[in-house]
């Protein structure tokens, strides 16, 4: 089971980071994320005994309702010309 700590930066529910710090199966997990109007970039450190393991980084970019819209009617779309077999 994970289990920490953490810290938002900002005014509630409208935050501009937030860490958090943790421990699970013998890691040490931390994360710290940021958001700007664009994006939420994530940056996840695992480490064991003080070693660095590795580094997750996400970059989530904001999109529209219209893109996200036309992306997911391609997403959905029958890939088998439509004739439903």
């Amino acid at each position: 089971m994970l289990s920490g700590t953490g810290t938002l930066t900002g005014a509630p529910w409208a935050w501009t980071s937030w860490t958090a710090m943790g421990k699970q199966n013998g890691l040490d997990i931390k994360s710290v994320s940021t958001i700007d109007p664009q994006a939420v970039h994530v940056q996840l450190d695992l480490s064991s005994g003080g070693t660095l393991m590795f580094t997750v980084t996400q970059d989530l970019k904001a999109v529209s309702q219209a893109d996200w819209s036309a992306r997911r009617a391609l997403w959905t779309a029958p890939t088998d010309g439509g004739t439903g077999g």
